[in-house]
């Protein structure tokens, strides 16, 4: 009995390791914007405590669908929040009136089209995603 439970746990535990990879988080903007971020402007920047881009314009943030796992990692990597915390401190920044409602999309395809087609969107994609259409400025 011992044998075949060690021989089930061997089967197993690869799987498990398997689910606990977490995924890198790239922040994305345009390949055009020459934009140069440290970790504190891009919290900042999705936390609404800094409205503006190096360059000037106004930022607008484009997040993934609250469900998604990349959500949760980009919480906990970026803004060290949990995701419930996150959306709630957004909620109330949006009904304060002291930021807009972020830009949501159902897919790291969409906000990169979106980020490639507006040059004062800044987002987070899964960094596996990348391509020449964005411009990562930092990974997590």
């Amino acid at each position: 009995m011992l044998r075949i439970i060690t021989i089930v746990f061997a089967l197993i535990y690869p799987l498990l390791q398997a689910q606990a990879v977490e995924a890198e988080v790239a922040i994305i903007v345009n390949p055009k914007a020459n934009l140069d971020l440290s970790n504190e402007d891009i919290q900042k920047l999705f936390l609404a405590k800094q409205a503006f881009l190096p360059n000037g314009e106004k930022a607008t943030i484009v997040a993934i669908d609250s469900s998604s796992e990349l959500f949760e990692e980009f919480c906990a990597k970026v803004v060290n929040k949990g995701s419930r915390q996150f959306l709630s401190y957004w909620s109330r920044l949006v009904f304060t009136g002291k930021a807009a409602p972020m830009v949501t999309a159902p897919s790291n395809q969409d906000i990169k089209e979106l980020v490639a087609k507006n040059s004062n969107y800044i987002g987070f994609i899964s960094a596996a995603e990348l391509d020449d259409t964005v411009k990562a400025v930092k990974t997590y």
